[in-house]
């Protein structure tokens, strides 16, 4: 029996902590479209039932992005027992439609080249953009006014420093689950109610009142500060006034504390793997 045609891209983002899935109407994507609807799953789950309920019965287009190689491997193994009339490509450093001005560009992550296909598609002409991505670790990236991605740098997440606090010392408390904000396994509605609990958890004070009190002034203050002053200095080596965009699970949280002029786009990955899509040229 032959299969429906494609219609729409799976844009599958691959993170360490979090696997997220948008689905695109059409295989043409352009800067203005955000997915339908979005699905996570935690990485270390082996469990994929859930997502076959989700995606359409109509053959799709996937395209992964991924920074962990085992989870990908799950994923790619479930798909081809469960959906194997889908097309499937995991994407490569050599299909991002992006300059790419680095030392090694195959070592960088396809999550910060992706994002910053996205971002180059919405930035506004000839300015430079920041891209802030508050996920596992903290990603902050530059793209040049004429559209080169030139580096960036890495700094712990917030949950993973909550985490080394607890595991590298004897007496501190593990408050990773009330400050961080990653996803854990009870928690797999989407990302609209994460970020969402995320915006509305209340800000510690800056001076900790026990010993809990103050890591989570820490981890959240410290965060604030460290972004702070790397967007001041990217922009110093930046030509022209930069955009910047937040993007991850901590980014409704973190950008109006840092640049209450910053734009926040939840799907930024996502949207930059669709756009990597559309100029792979899918049919």
């Amino acid at each position: 029996m032959p299969t429906e045609p494609h219609s729409r891209i799976l844009a599958v983002d691959i993170g360490n902590s979090t696997i997220r899935f948008g689905l695109f109407d059409g295989v043409v994507i352009n800067a203005s479209a955000r997915p339908t609807r979005c699905f996570e799953r935690v990485t270390f789950s082996a469990n994929f039932d859930q997502l076959h309920d989700w995606l359409p019965t109509t053959s799709i287009l996937w395209f992964v992005g991924s920074v962990n190689h085992p989870a990908e491997q799950r994923l790619g193994k479930w798909k081809l027992n469960c959906r194997d009339e889908d097309a499937y490509r995991l994407l490569q450093h050599d299909d991002i439609p992006l300059v790419i001005d680095v030392e090694n560009s195959a070592r960088v992550g396809i999550d910060r080249l992706t994002a910053a296909v996205a971002a180059n598609a919405i930035r506004e002409p000839r300015r430079p953009a920041i891209i802030v991505d508050a996920g596992s670790a903290i990603t902050v990236d530059a793209v040049t006014a004429e559209g080169a991605f030139v580096g960036g740098a890495i700094l712990p997440g917030i949950t993973m420093s909550a985490h080394a606090l607890h595991e590298q010392t004897d007496q501190l408390p593990n408050i990773a689950r009330d400050v961080g904000l990653g996803v854990d396994e009870d928690l797999r509605s989407g990302a609209s109610r994460i970020m969402q609990a995320n915006a509305e958890m209340e800000l510690p004070a800056v001076i900790g009142k026990s010993t809990e009190f103050a890591i989570r002034s820490g981890l959240i203050w410290g965060a604030v500060g460290s972004l702070r002053l790397l967007l001041e200095r990217f922009a110093r080596e930046l030509e022209g006034d930069p955009q910047v965009f937040f993007a991850g699970g901590d980014a409704l949280q973190l950008a109006p504390l840092v640049d209450k002029h910053a734009s926040t786009v939840p799907d930024l990955v996502l949207l930059g793997i669709a756009l990597t899509a559309t100029k792979l040229g899918v049919q």
